[in-house]
């Protein structure tokens, strides 16, 4: 029987950098879905191993039950908007172009 699930143990220096070499993650070409490709989006159609992925920003809904519960690592500790003031100077490069 084969494994479906690993768990990875990393002791890296350089955790992004490491991320970024051994893992296809986005860093160019961004865009926004227009009107209808929203509608259209069926999330469990995109496979894993696509050359396209999705940002998405949802509304989460976090039951008051569980904040007890969750104390010591909550769900989704902060709530905010990153400003343009927040970016580094590559990002705010790239949102100029």
């Amino acid at each position: 029987m084969l494994l479906s699930k690993y768990l990875i143990s990393l002791d890296v220096n350089n955790l992004y950098g490491t991320a970024m070499a051994f893992y296809n993650l986005p860093e160019s070409e961004f865009r926004f879905l227009d009107q209808n490709e929203i509608q259209e989006f069926d999330l469990m159609s995109v496979r894993s191993d696509s050359n396209v992925g999705y940002i998405l920003e949802v509304d989460l809904y976090y039951p008051p039950e569980l904040h007890s519960e969750h104390n010591s690592f909550p769900m989704a500790p902060h709530h905010e908007t990153i400003t343009f003031d927040m970016l580094s100077p590559y990002q705010k490069e790239i949102c100029e172009k």
